[in-house]
Formats: structure tokens, sequence, C-alpha cells
């Protein structure tokens, strides 16, 4: 069964800017939400493209740079880009790899239940 996005040949996306300090492209939003619900939020975003987390309020810098950890003020809104888009914002982004590495490397281990992002900023 295929969706109204296919069918109008466009994916909505919230685009972050590259890095104002770095100029890494891997760079996402955060966005208001609770422990319990991160884990889900966090992958749903990752295959849709997207790097996002999770924080109990957002007030003040909404964005963040998974390369340097720089975090700055940027007015993120919703736009509707086309498949071919949002396969490079995959791949500039990495959140494949990001998601691979949250689900482990070996067929048998248990999934990582722990946020990589909590872990690119060295929070335990």
């Amino acid at each position: 069964m295929s969706s109204i996005f296919d069918k109008l040949g466009t994916i909505p996306y919230y685009y972050v800017s590259p890095c104002p300090y770095c100029g890494s492209k891997a760079t996402g939003r955060m966005i208001e939400g609770t422990d319990k619900d991160e884990d889900y939020l966090v992958r749903d975003a990752l295959k849709h493209g997207e790097i996002i987390s999770v924080v109990d309020g957002v007030y003040g810098n909404n964005c963040f740079c998974m390369d340097c950890g720089t975090t700055w003020q940027e007015d993120v809104k919703l736009d509707m880009i086309s498949k071919e888009r949002l396969s490079m914002e995959r791949r500039n982004r990495h959140t494949v790899e990001i998601l691979k590495e949250m689900d482990g490397d070996d067929e048998g281990a248990p999934k990582k239940r722990r946020s990589v992002l909590k872990r690119y900023f060295g929070i335990k």
C-alpha cells in the first residue's frame, strides 16, 4: 500500500543546516520528550534521515553538531523534499550507520539501548 507521499513524490523533512563552527553536515535538532519515548523517537527520526536528541525542554539552542558538539539556535521548519534529496541527507548525516550501531554490530548481540547521541556527547 503506497502512502500519499509516494503519490506526491515528496517526503516531509526537518532540515538542519551544516554546523556553523566546523561545517559538518552531521547535524540534528533537539525535541521535547521523555526518556520513555527517547528510543522510539530517535530510531524513527534516523529511519527518516534526521538526527534528534530528546530533551526535557528546548530552551535557546535547539540544534547540535555530531562531530564537534557545538549547539546553536536555528528556526528549523518542516520542508517537503524528494526521495533523492532524502538519500543525500541520509548519507550526509550518516543516519543508517548510527542506526546500525544502535542495533549492534553482531547478529547475536543484544541491542544497545543507550542513546548513541548520549555516547557522542560523553553522557553515561
